[in-house]
């Protein structure tokens, strides 16, 4: 049987910044939050509780902010850790329970963001009661480069040539692009939305939850109306490239974690 140890905790008390881990108390000076368990990289039980100075073990859930663990339990049948929690309203007057269930590939480190997200949470003053009653690794996902660059291969450009007529003075031209099959998550929407505005020089609006639309080309000319035009569906490669070269000067890992998680947690 394995011996037991203390996995201890970092900043308990700083939104998005908690941290189990497997250093020692005397990396953390005072800190004293920890979790009891085996001494191994899958502990079965991790009991929650504090230690005082003198090295003695007090079992007790442990406060997170607005999170309450009350302990972190190995699923043997799918090899999952199960953190049983309490969520607490920002001012504490309410409260809801709530099980998060961690990826095997993680570990029972894998808590931390799902701890820290949920704080994230409850100081902006969203609902918890919008929240599931369990947590799971698809509200965490976030995209790969690989899969960004997917995503923007996968979008469509329909094009209009338009114009706009003026009695006795030059006709007004210009051009629209509609770009479809946008992905869900509100990050990579606001992120695709400002590399474009690069791309074109123009400002991107969106249409519906898929879909953008942007004017360009601006001009006017003595030359024949010729009302809307629809070119079809264009090949865009251009524009992709372009898209693909701006896109990461937006993006944000965590902001993606974050918006799945606001999209998959009600």
């Amino acid at each position: 049987m394995n011996q037991t140890r203390k996995y201890y905790v970092e900043y308990p008390n700083k939104i998005g910044k908690f941290k189990l881990n497997f250093g020692s108390v005397n990396q953390y000076g005072m800190q004293k939050a920890c979790f009891r368990g085996e001494d191994s990289y899958n502990p079965i039980y991790l009991e929650p509780g504090y230690e005082t100075v003198d090295g003695l073990f007090f079992s007790c859930p442990i406060r997170i902010c607005f999170i309450e663990v009350r302990g972190i339990q190995l699923d043997l049948m799918t090899n999952n850790y199960l953190a049983n929690c309490l969520v607490f309203s920002k001012d504490y007057a309410l409260h809801k329970k709530l099980t998060i269930k961690v990826d095997e590939s993680m570990g029972f480190m894998g808590v931390n963001q799902y701890i820290n997200i949920l704080n994230e949470y409850v100081d902006n003053v969203n609902d918890i009661f919008n929240l599931k009653n369990e947590i799971d690794h698809f509200c965490l996902k976030t995209s790969s480069d690989n899969h960004i660059i997917q995503i923007i291969n996968k979008l469509e450009f329909q094009e209009f040539e338009c114009s706009y007529a003026h009695v006795g003075k030059d006709n007004s031209f210009w051009s629209e692009h509609f770009i479809k099959n946008i992905p869900e998550n509100r990050h990579l929407q606001d992120c695709i939305i400002k590399a474009l505005s690069q791309c074109y020089g123009e400002k991107v609006v969106q249409k519906d939850a898929r879909t953008l639309e942007v004017s360009f080309n601006h001009h006017k000319a003595w030359s024949q109306h010729i009302g809307r035009i629809d070119n079809g569906i264009i090949a865009g490669d251009n524009i992709r490239e372009l898209l693909k070269l701006h896109f990461f000067r937006f993006y944000n890992k965590n902001k993606e974690m974050y918006c799945n998680f606001m999209q998959n947690t009600a």
